[in-house]
């Protein structure tokens, strides 16, 4: 199903626009024409058969970019699993009990931990600053995602791409 009007502007712009400076191919604006149908969304793209290959080749190109998932974004929010997951084994043993004790209660005062906050800041103090679990807990409040991820639109396809240009 091709995506709504709104998103598929804001896909154009993206593209036309490169903000984030991805390095999308030019669109060649006497690619295609098309018809739209009383609901915005375009039901018939007429292409000229020796440009096929050109709108293919700008298509792959920017699904490629678009769906690569290598934007690195802040987590909202981690799972208590998550957090306790990268605790590094030892440094957890080596905790005294009321410090283990303190690590359990910030993980279970809800049901997610913002991981820049401050149960992040307690764990720094518990465990240390230059501690394998900090290390590990600063690399994993991270997360890459696609270029589409990133601008609210989900996996872009083929046809998005073709759609928004027109």
């Amino acid at each position: 199903m091709p995506i709504n009007k709104t998103k598929l502007d804001a896909l154009k712009s993206e593209l036309n626009t490169d903000p984030a400076t991805l390095g999308y191919p030019a669109w060649n604006n006497a690619w295609e024409w098309v018809t739209v149908t009383n609901a915005g969304q375009p039901s018939e793209v007429h292409t000229p058969s020796v440009d096929q290959p050109a709108i293919e080749a700008y298509t792959d190109a920017v699904h490629v970019i678009v769906n690569n998932a290598n934007r690195p974004v802040n987590k909202s929010a981690m799972s208590a699993v998550e957090i306790f997951e990268g605790f590094d084994d030892a440094e957890y043993d080596a905790l005294t009990a009321a410090k283990r004790q303190e690590v359990l209660s910030l993980l279970t005062i809800s049901e997610d931990v913002n991981p820049f906050g401050r149960t992040a800041k307690s764990l720094v103090r518990i465990f240390g600053g230059g501690s394998v679990t900090v290390s590990n807990l600063a690399a994993a409040r991270n997360e890459n995602v696609t270029r589409g991820a990133e601008l609210g639109l989900g996996h872009i396809h083929h046809r998005d791409i073709r759609h928004a240009q027109l």
